[in-house]
């Protein structure tokens, strides 16, 4: 939005999305596509990031307005597998719950944990984007603000590792650089301990590293 003019590419590829939304509210990898393909849950909440950054910046609201409804069925998915105050993952096999090319964030089918930190941060941050959403269509958006700060208390209760001064991956351990990184940035860390998290984030040489495409919230 700084490095070109217009907006109009990133409305079309943004509308392109919404036509591919489908039934369970989830985006299919390849979009569009008339081939089944598998979800990637946080690509399509990072969709509905997407569109609140294209309001935010182009102060265009009709996009949004023209496909509401896909939108609030998208995030209604997901808030429907909030349970014990956490997201929980689909492990059917329906998803792949990739996040990034490293060690226990590429979808490993092999791993069985209900929920990551990770999922969690990136729900939180897209309620609140959601929210920004609703507040621009006039439409009341306290529900996603009271959701996305349950969510954070919890990512904070569960993954929070107050000796380390870093989030688990997994609330049994295994540290990720993109989890304190998305921890911070949806909220479930403020003040002093985000200062002390970010801190961390540049000189801990044990978490894993985030890849390119993470790099940039980091």
């Amino acid at each position: 939005y700084h490095a070109f003019n217009g907006f109009a590419c990133q409305r079309a590829s943004l509308e392109l999305f919404c036509l591919a939304i489908r039934e369970d509210g989830l985006i299919p990898i390849c979009s569009p596509t008339s081939h089944p393909q598998p979800p990637i849950p946080s690509f399509t909440l990072f969709f509905i990031v997407a569109m609140a950054e294209y309001v935010q910046y182009s102060g265009d609201t009709s996009l949004a307005e023209k496909y509401y409804s896909q939108l609030e069925k998208s995030i209604s998915s997901f808030i429907k597998r909030i349970d014990g105050g956490l997201y929980l993952l689909e492990r059917d096999g329906s998803c792949w719950n990739f996040y990034e090319w490293a060690d226990n964030l590429w979808g490993d089918p092999k791993l069985n944990y209900s929920t990551d930190c990770v999922i969690n941060c990136i729900l939180s941050l897209t309620l609140n984007k959601f929210a920004y959403i609703c507040s621009k269509l006039n439409k009341d958006a306290t529900k996603y603000e009271n959701l996305s700060n349950d969510l954070n208390e919890a990512i904070y209760k569960i993954f929070y590792d107050s000796d380390k001064k870093a989030f688990k991956l997994f609330a049994d351990g295994v540290y990720a650089e993109s989890a304190s990184t998305l921890a911070i940035l949806c909220g479930a860390v403020s003040g002093e301990d985000a200062k002390i998290v970010a801190e961390k984030l540049a000189n801990d040489k044990m978490q894993i590293k985030a890849t390119l495409s993470m790099k940039a919230f980091k």
